[in-house]
């Protein structure tokens, strides 16, 4: 019984892991190179609150990497990413009822909230939403 536990416990974290690995799944693309793209967030509301960012596959919303939040006002969060060449990428933002790009689990989507996996660095400012 207690062996059972623990392999079903260690079987919760490797899903989980898998759920949250920072590269992408499934059918590859022609050239299938997996190349690290960097985002840069600032938060750009003076609140003392934290938003929380999480970045998901267009595709495959359920496929995402995160959670990260946004530690002080004006200081920047950096994170890199390893994904497919060329797959969207959105982001995710929110804090209580206020979300940025699609929002939490990428309910909401917005046209400047997805980027082409690419090796390049996307800066993203969460303003105040008043």
């Amino acid at each position: 019984m207690f062996l059972g536990i623990i392999l079903l416990s260690f079987i919760d974290v490797l899903q989980a892991a898998e759920r949250r690995a920072p590269t992408v799944s499934g059918s590859l693309s022609a050239s299938g190179r997996i190349v690290t793209m960097s985002f840069e967030f600032i938060d750009a509301c003076d609140d003392n609150y934290s938003p929380e960012i999480e970045f998901y596959l267009k595709d495959n919303p359920g496929k995402y990497w995160g959670t990260f939040w946004l530690q002080y006002y004006n200081e920047p969060l950096k994170t890199n990413l390893s994904c497919e060449q060329d797959k969207e990428i959105c982001f995710g933002a929110w804090l209580n009822d206020t979300s940025w790009g699609c929002g939490k689990k990428c309910v909401e989507p917005a046209k400047a909230a997805c980027f082409p996996c690419r090796e390049a660095t996307v800066t993203i400012g969460l303003e105040c939403n008043l």
